[in-house]
């Protein structure tokens, strides 16, 4: 949410259970916070229509990080994907559709994916040591297979199109390798979505200014203990 914001975003809007809005809207004073029902903590397909009613009024809509796997959820991805707002699925939000990545075949709106080797791995049933073997030929495969814009993390990212073009990233460094990096990821890439860029530049454009802010980090607090927050001051 935060990186949402730093990278341009007029009014961002933070679905979250309502169990524990209090704690989030006490820590994003600049964003909106949208109270949803939920069981245990984590959302439940009651939400579905709150949340489609909001999606529908958003430029863009990022889901995935901090949302759990359940049944739910998968119920929930599910209905967003047939919404027509521009999607980027991170984190839990791959891993709710590992196994069932059949849902991005039924989908009425673009998206971008940006998976990890590993949760790359859930999804396609190939080895970790496969994928990376050949990245940018995997990343080529599934974002025509699965018809989206597929960001393939690690060293040296790699940003396929459905339609064969595909882009690798320079910067960035091994400090980025903490909790909630990609969680920024998703934020620029969002933000750049909802101002009118293709899905494609905004994850060009995303993966390139996410690396280069996390190197403009390490100067000030060096690669060991760099953390996401860091990188969100100098977007």
């Amino acid at each position: 949410t935060k990186a949402a914001l730093r990278s341009g975003s007029g009014l961002v809007t933070l679905g979250t259970p309502e169990c524990v809005q209090p704690i989030t809207a006490s820590v994003l004073l600049e964003a909106m916070t949208l109270p949803l029902p939920c069981n245990d903590g984590k959302l439940s397909n009651a939400s579905v229509p709150a949340i489609c009613d909001k999606v529908y009024t958003c430029d863009v809509c990022a889901i995935g990080p901090g949302l759990g796997t359940t049944n739910d959820i998968r119920e929930i991805i599910s209905s967003i994907l047939k919404q027509n707002t521009p999607c980027v699925i991170d984190a839990d939000g791959l891993n709710s559709i590992t196994g069932y990545t059949e849902l991005l075949a039924t989908k009425t709106c673009e998206v971008v994916l940006t998976p990890h080797p590993g949760e790359m791995s859930r999804l396609t049933g190939l080895s970790v040591e496969e994928i990376n073997a050949d990245r940018t030929k995997v990343a080529l495969k599934y974002a025509k297979e699965w018809n989206c814009v597929v960001l393939l993390k690690g060293f040296e990212t790699v940003i396929a199109s459905p339609d064969g073009e595909f882009c690798i990233n320079k910067t960035g460094n091994c400090g980025m390798a903490s909790g909630g990096m990609g969680d920024v990821l998703t934020g620029i890439i969002a933000s750049f979505i909802g101002q009118g860029c293709t899905l494609y530049d905004a994850a060009c454009l995303g993966a390139y200014i996410h690396g280069l802010a996390a190197d403009i980090a390490v100067l000030e607090v060096g690669k060991f203990g760099l953390i996401a927050s860091d990188v969100v001051k100098n977007i």
